[in-house]
C-alpha cells in the first residue's frame, strides 16, 4: 500500500482468496491475480478483517485479462481493477462472492509478533521488516520490467517472440505437432498490431546496430533481443530470442539459452543465426504467408 503515486510501498501483507464460485475452468492449471485498490475505503475494508469480492476475472478469451469492476461488501463500495493471467487449456478463472482476508497466522509468522495487524503493517507500526519484506519490496520495481528475481523458460520466452511476430497474437504453445496435441485453439490478442509492429521494428535494429549483430549474419533477416540471466554462484546465462524472416514472409520464433554463456550477443545470437540457416535449409521458413 501506499498514499501517493510517488510515495514508498508500506511492507506486503498477507491475504488468503477463498470462498464464493472461486475455482478455475476446466482445463485451466493456474492463475496470477492482481486486485488494484484505488480507494482508501477499500483499503480501510481489507485491514479490518475481510471483504468479499462481486467481480467476475474472467479471462477465457485470452491469456491476460483487464476488468475494472467494483467489490462489495456489507459496509463499503470499493472501486476494484482486477488483472487476471491464466495458463493451461482454457484461460479463466471465476471471482464472484469469493472473500479476502487477511492471514494472521502468516502475517505472524513473517513479522514475528503474534497478533501483529494489517493495520500495524501498513502503517510502518509493526515490528521492524524481515530481510524477507525488505527485499521483497526492492524487487517489486525490477520485477514489474523482468528483472530481478523473476525466472522464465525458453518455451514462454519462444511464445513472446512469436506474439510480436504475430501482430501481436499469442499463439498456442505446442510440444506435439501432430493431430493428437487437442491445443487447437486460435491465437489470442495481448497487445495491438501497431504496437508489435513498433516493438519488431526495435527487435530488428538490435540485430543490425545493437547487442545482437552476431546475428545478422544469418541467410535471412532476424528480429531479436539478447538477455543475460544473473546467477549468484556462477557464469551468467546468455539470451537471445526472436524470429524470422523480417519483416514478413512464413516464419519461426525461437528462443535461445545457452547455460553459463554470459552474454547473450556473444553466444546466443550466433547459435540463433545457425538455427534460422537451418530451417531455411528445412523448408520452415521463407516468402510466403503464415501457414
Amino acid at each position: 500500500v501506499r498514499d501517493k503515486l510517488n510515495a514508498p510501498w508500506s511492507n506486503p501483507v498477507f491475504v488468503s482468496l477463498t470462498g464464493g464460485s472461486w475455482g478455475f475452468q476446466a482445463g485451466a492449471q493456474s492463475s496470477d491475480i492482481i486486485l488494484v485498490f484505488t480507494t482508501k475505503n477499500g483499503i480501510e475494508g481489507i485491514a479490518g478483517g475481510k471483504i468479499t469480492l462481486g467481480a467476475d476475472a474472467s479471462v477465457a478469451t485470452g491469456p491476460v485479462g483487464r476488468q475494472g469492476s467494483a467489490a462489495t461488501d456489507i459496509n463499503f463500495n470499493a472501486e476494484i481493477y482486477s488483472y487476471a493471467r491464466t495458463r493451461g487449456l482454457f484461460g479463466g478463472i471465476a471471482l464472484d462472492g469469493s472473500v479476502i482476508a487477511i492471514d494472521k497466522s502468516a502475517n505472524a509468522a513473517l513479522y514475528g509478533k503474534s497478533g501483529v495487524t494489517a493495520t500495524d503493517i501498513f502503517s510502518g507500526q509493526a515490528p521492524a521488516a524481515p530481510a524477507t519484506a525488505q527485499q521483497l519490496r526492492k524487487s517489486l520495481p525490477q520485477s514489474s520490467y523482468g528483472q530481478g528475481q523473476v525466472v522464465a523458460s525458453p518455451f514462454q520466452m519462444a511464445r513472446v517472440a512469436a506474439a510480436i511476430a504475430n501482430g501481436g497474437q499469442l499463439p498456442q504453445g505446442r510440444w506435439i505437432a501432430d493431430e493428437s496435441n487437442d491445443r487447437t485453439q486460435p491465437p489470442q490478442p495481448v497487445i495491438g498490431p501497431d504496437v508489435a509492429a513498433t516493438i519488431s521494428r526495435f527487435m530488428r535494429e538490435v540485430v543490425t546496430q545493437g547487442t545482437g549483430r552476431s546475428a545478422a549474419g544469418a541467410p535471412v533477416q532476424i528480429a531479436g533481443k539478447t538477455g543475460t540471466a544473473e546467477l549468484a554462484d556462477a557464469p551468467s546465462h546468455a539470451w537471445f530470442i526472436g524470429f524470422a524472416p523480417y519483416p514478413a514472409g512464413r516464419r519461426i520464433a525461437f528462443a535461445v539459452l545457452i547455460e553459463n554463456g554470459q552474454y547473450g550477443g556473444t553466444y546466443a545470437a550466433p547459435a540463433a543465426a545457425a538455427l534460422v540457416a537451418a530451417a531455411q535449409n528445412l523448408g520452415l521458413i521463407g516468402a510466403g504467408k503464415q501457414p
